[in-house]
């Protein structure tokens, strides 16, 4: 992925957001992949309307204020401007979600977040009763990632996409998982997948 298309916003300025939650839906050149927000605070400007494409990777598309009183700053904001305040953050277009904060930026390549699926109309969690393949394994679309327990019955969470799986977040047996929460990683290359050992 080179850049993205934003389909769809999934917050608006103003709005709330705290860690988990979906800024934007992004279309890459693979998928369509929720960009979840890592960090709390308020929505102040989005510098892009939905159905923007090409968007190249680390381009400014929201900021982020930490105090509501702090939105009206960005009120006349574009991108290349000095932001300002200080309290806020640029949210970059990402390839598919941002690594987990660490001392030092990691550079992780291209990879898809496999997140907990809705597989019935009222359920809010699942299990993994079973998983279907492990780290290292190679997928494709059809192949039963694991079995998922929901509130009505055991399903098959089968893949959508091809690649090879390089991270597992819960074990056999894990349970309550929330629906769009990642069970997994999904890598496009094989040699990538030492890259997220200590994800």
């Amino acid at each position: 992925m080179e850049k993205g298309q934003i389909v769809a916003w999934g917050k608006k300025e103003g709005d709330e957001v705290i860690p988990g939650d979906v800024l934007a839906s992004i279309q890459t050149d693979k998928a369509v992949m929720d960009y979840e927000m890592q960090e709390e605070g308020f929505i102040a400007k989005l510098l892009f309307v939905e159905g923007s494409k090409d968007v190249p990777l680390g381009t400014t598309m929201a900021i982020l204020v930490e105090n509501k009183e702090d939105i009206a700053a960005f009120a006349n904001y574009s991108e290349g401007q000095e932001a300002p305040s200080a309290t806020s953050v640029a949210e970059p277009v990402a390839q598919a979600a941002p690594a987990q904060a660490s001392s030092a930026p990691v550079e992780l390549p291209f990879h898809v977040l496999l997140e907990m699926p809705n597989l019935s109309p009222t359920m809010e969690t699942g299990n993994i009763q079973k998983w279907g393949k492990q780290v290292g394994d190679a997928v494709a679309p059809g192949d039963v990632l694991a079995s998922i327990e929901t509130d009505k019955a055991v399903m098959d969470f089968e893949m959508q996409e091809e690649g090879f799986i390089a991270k597992i977040m819960y074990p056999e047996g894990a349970k309550d998982i929330l629906l769009g929460k990642t069970v997994a990683i999904l890598v496009e290359n094989e040699e990538d997948i030492a890259a997220f050992k200590d994800w």
